[in-house]
């Protein structure tokens, strides 16, 4: 007996699969991201606010405290507005990990569909 067949291994034929796909919703095999929708691994894209910048910085960790920026209160400040984020932060620029946090912060932000710019200010 092969192991694959030990562990229950089934090889699907083209026809099962498209079968199998259509019982569970997905109209055509292979479109993209029907099944992920369908799961709610994708969600639809939400327009920013500055609720959503808030809940995203609670998870930039401060290496230096081992709080999340929010947490540390190192935020004073975010703004969205004319698809431009602002965030203003109390870390000095020379704290050792504050170009890891703008990084990460940064990447957050450049992630957003519909913000064209994003501005930090670090003080």
């Amino acid at each position: 007996m092969s192991s694959t067949a030990s562990l229950g291994h089934h090889a699907w034929t083209p026809g099962e699969l498209a079968n199998a796909h259509r019982d569970i919703g997905v109209e055509e095999y292979g479109s993209e991201g029907d099944l992920e929708r369908k799961s709610g691994l994708i969600r639809e894209k939400e327009p920013t606010t500055t609720d959503l910048i808030t809940c995203w910085l609670r998870n930039v960790m401060n290496s230096l405290t081992g709080l999340d920026i929010m947490r540390g209160n190192l935020i004073k400040d975010v703004k969205v507005g004319d698809r431009i984020v602002s965030i203003w932060a109390n870390l000095p620029e020379n704290q050792i990990y504050a170009a890891n946090i703008k990084e990460e912060v940064d990447e957050h932000i450049s992630t957003l569909w519909d913000m064209n710019e994003g501005r930090n200010q670090f003080q």
